[in-house]
């Protein structure tokens, strides 16, 4: 399932994510779907499904103030939670975000969602940054 903008906000609720990291994912949000719409021009060869990258954006951080499991660590917990809530296709793009996930070939970004979401997530701490 992918949710709709009110239902990740839910999850916000749901998990006590803190207001400033609130600010932090509707920011990477903002830049992802910003981004997307620019790959997407009409000669553009990419297809970016922007409700999949939007949740993305909005749930990516949805562990940092959840209990984790012994030896899981961002976004591992984050993964964890949005499997459990039957987010399957979230939970696999929010994997790939992280900066230590360019290191390993198993979890580089490799969907246009990945590779936005990891950029768009770079680009933004409490205010856009750039690169």
């Amino acid at each position: 399932m992918i949710p709709t903008q009110t239902q990740a906000k839910a999850l916000w609720d749901k998990y006590h994510l803190p207001q400033q990291k609130r600010l932090h994912v509707t920011l990477v949000a903002e830049v992802a779907v910003g981004l997307a719409r620019q790959c997407q021009m009409p000669n553009a060869k990419c297809q970016i499904n922007e409700q999949l990258l939007l949740a993305g954006a909005l749930l990516h951080d949805i562990d940092k103030n959840a209990a984790k499991l012994p030896g899981e660590q961002h976004p591992d917990t984050a993964v964890r939670i949005l499997n459990t809530e039957g987010m399957e296709e979230v939970a696999a793009l929010v994997k790939a975000h992280p900066l230590h996930a360019i290191l390993d070939p198993l979890t580089a970004p490799k969907t246009w969602e990945e590779k936005i979401l990891f950029l768009a997530d770079k680009m933004v701490k409490y205010k856009i940054i750039g690169v």
